[in-house]
């Protein structure tokens, strides 16, 4: 906290190689600056977030959302990275290739899947229970009217 009061936040990011020791020694490293390269936000919803980056060197991206892992997973050109960390105390940032790239960000929490499951066979169940009570009143119907 005391560094971020310090901090040229468009040249330099505080990272806590503790929390991300498979990652910490690649981000150590100092990289070459791209003047021309740019991130830019194409769409945002509640659930996800897109962007698109172009660059020619590889190079960590810190992105002003707060960073949650229970749930926040990203996507680079469609293929799920591990290579996200928690940059400047609250951000999050993904170390991007190089070129062209779409960056997505998606909140898929296990909790959600887990629930939506249940949800569908909660309903399935409903809609069988439904429709055997509807058919047994049927067969009843059609019972009573062969004895009468």
């Amino acid at each position: 906290m005391n560094v971020l009061g310090k901090l040229n936040s468009k040249k330099e990011a505080v990272l806590n190689i503790k929390d991300f020791a498979d990652l910490g020694k690649v981000l150590l490293t100092t990289y070459d600056v791209d003047s021309s390269c740019t991130v830019q936000m194409t769409s945002y919803d509640v659930n996800s977030i897109t962007y698109e980056s172009n660059s020619k060197v590889e190079a960590p991206a810190i992105f002003s959302e707060i960073y949650y892992p229970e749930g926040w997973n990203c996507y680079i050109d469609g293929e799920k990275t591990d290579k996200i960390f928690r940059a400047n105390y609250i951000l999050r940032g993904a170390l991007v290739p190089a070129g062209k790239h779409k960056i997505e960000w998606k909140f898929e929490p296990k909790s959600f899947s887990s629930g939506s499951v249940i949800s569908k066979f909660g309903s399935i169940s409903l809609f069988l229970l439904v429709l055997s009570s509807f058919l047994v009143v049927i067969f009843k119907s059609i019972k009573s009217q062969k004895i009468s």
